[in-house]
């Protein structure tokens, strides 16, 4: 059940809140935004498109059908924020109708959309408009996207187009390979070539659990970024990475190959250097199936496309087995450049199978390694009575069922559609030994209770407006005032010092404390023990 908003609600002052979640009927809104002159607001109008958890794909039609031009582009923007997620199809069958729109802004962004999301219908239909349309700029917008999409003829439909341009070029390229594109796919099952160094990220200030994490599993720590986003380890050749790549706490995983820089060597030439090594040629050709295909990224400076058209452009006349392909790429690789060299970061493109059990959302709800992490933070004893007073969608209940024996996890939400999912995702893992309620976080009673674990919903669920502090000190005093001797109380605490000084108060110790970055919103995971 969707909360009531205030009266005093503003969908604009709402954008401003990084945890704020959209709502399908607040499309019509966001369009109107995206199409404004206040810029700030358009550019997050359209970000919060691409991120309403729910499907809007009837919505999508009803306001492209009724928004003036403006908003139709606007729509269209965000609905290429949804490529390979919810509405995807839908999104691209709404883009597709909207070449033939009577405002060239409009049709333009339509072709953008169609080079994000690619349905199957892409092809023909860009194909098609290139052949009617009269606006210059929408053509080379149709043949970029075409480039993107590929598919058979589309190469000879740019080519014969007469659209100039080094983009016009780059993007036949691309259509040619996507018309010769074999697929290939990376097994982390494979046996190394050598020992290698790889690098975990991470949320922001859980470095030291991914560390602590990667090293159970076998791996030596190298390093710890002073941010705690990222950490470095060492990987024995004996063992395959598929067992470091299921680190729960780590958003991805990468492996790690430093070239030093020669003397007055460009930065293209340099990672076309760095991308041949017969180092980075053995490891790709031992974990690689079928055609090696990578996505080049530049950290920290941008798209930087001249230079990765540059970089390709030298891959082309020094034939090796990584070929610089965006599309369905089985790497990507992330350059690091620096005064004495580069560091490529080669990140395998899998399907991430770790949170498999994750088959129902609530807004709001936790990024399941931020999960995983208080789990880690609260540690496993056999004989535990869990509790999560903020359920939401479950996956701290979930994440801790993973993590070893217990003896009750409960959890409790005011929210009976959170309730639903949950159990939905629990039932999903083969949870036993769960209880799921409708009830008050700061009330509720849980017998035996050793273990509290949550990420708190900051309010935009249960409290939005509220007091959101003295929320969070009254589900502290109720819980303490339940906790057995040795028991812990773990929480992403979005009012850290609110949540400490009622711990205290409680006879609590505050035991560890780390800073994290939630997406944009920082709190502090904290744990107290009695």
């Amino acid at each position: 059940m969707t909360k009531k908003r205030s009266p005093e609600f503003s969908l604009r002052s709402a954008l401003d809140d990084p945890g704020f979640s959209p709502r399908p009927a607040d499309l019509g809104g966001l369009a109107a935004l995206g199409a404004g002159d206040d810029e700030p607001a358009a550019r997050a109008a359209v970000r919060a498109i691409g991120r309403i958890q729910s499907s809007i794909a009837a919505q999508s039609a009803r306001v492209l059908a009724e928004a003036d031009a403006g908003g139709r582009r606007a729509l269209l923007r965000g609905l290429a924020l949804r490529a390979g997620g919810l509405d995807a199809d839908a999104a691209g069958a709404l883009a597709v109708a909207r070449l033939g729109d009577d405002d060239a802004r409009v049709r333009s962004a339509a072709a953008h959309a169609l080079g994000k999301l690619r349905p199957e219908a892409a092809s023909l239909a860009l194909r098609e408009a290139l052949g009617r349309e009269p606006d210059e700029h929408v053509r080379k917008a149709i043949v970029e996207a075409l480039g993107l999409v590929g598919g058979e003829g589309a190469a000879e439909a740019i080519r014969e187009a007469g659209v100039s341009g080094v983009r016009a070029e780059r993007a036949a390229l691309m259509a040619q390979r996507t018309s010769a594109r074999a697929v290939g796919t990376v097994t982390l099952d494979a046996a190394l070539p050598g020992a290698v160094t790889a690098t975990l990220a991470c949320r922001r200030g859980l470095g030291v659990l991914v560390a602590d994490e990667a090293a159970r599993r076998g791996a030596s720590v190298l390093r710890v970024s002073p941010g705690g986003e990222r950490v470095d380890v060492a990987w024995p050749a004996q063992r395959p990475l598929a067992a470091l790549a299921e680190v729960r706490t780590a958003l991805g995983l990468a492996i790690v190959h430093e070239e030093p820089r020669a003397t007055d060597e460009t930065d293209e030439a340099l990672v076309v250097r760095a991308l041949r090594a017969p180092a980075v040629d053995e490891l790709v050709r031992a974990l690689t199936r079928g055609a090696a295909r990578f996505r080049l990224r530049w950290a920290g400076a941008g798209k930087r496309r001249g230079a990765t058209w540059n970089v390709a452009l030298a891959l082309e006349s020094r034939p090796g087995l990584l070929e610089n392909d965006p599309i369905d790429a089985t790497w990507e690789v992330r350059a690091i450049v620096h005064g004495r060299g580069v560091r490529l970061e080669l990140a395998p493109q899998l399907e991430d199978q770790r949170f498999a059990y994750r088959v129902a959302e609530v807004p709001a709800a936790s990024h399941p390694t931020i999960a995983a992490a208080l789990v880690a933070l609260g540690g496993v004893r056999e004989h535990d009575v869990v509790w999560d007073p903020f359920v939401g969608s479950g996956l701290e209940l979930c994440e801790r069922s993973l993590a070893g024996p217990y003896r009750q996890l409960g959890g409790t939400d005011i929210d009976p559609v959170a309730i639903e999912r949950a159990r939905a995702n629990v039932t999903s893992l083969g949870v036993r030994d769960v209880e799921l309620r409708v009830d008050d976080a700061r009330g509720a009673r849980v017998p035996g209770l050793t273990l509290v674990v949550t990420n708190p919903p900051l309010g935009r669920r249960v409290l939005r407006g509220g007091d959101l502090e003295g929320l969070m000190v009254r589900v502290i005093d109720n819980a303490a005032s339940q906790l057995a001797r040795g028991g812990r109380i773990v929480i992403a605490s979005p009012a850290p010092r609110a949540t400490r000084d009622a711990a205290h108060r409680a006879g609590l110790t505050l035991a560890q404390h780390l800073a994290v970055d939630l997406g944009g919103i920082e709190v502090e995971a904290q744990r107290f023990e009695r």
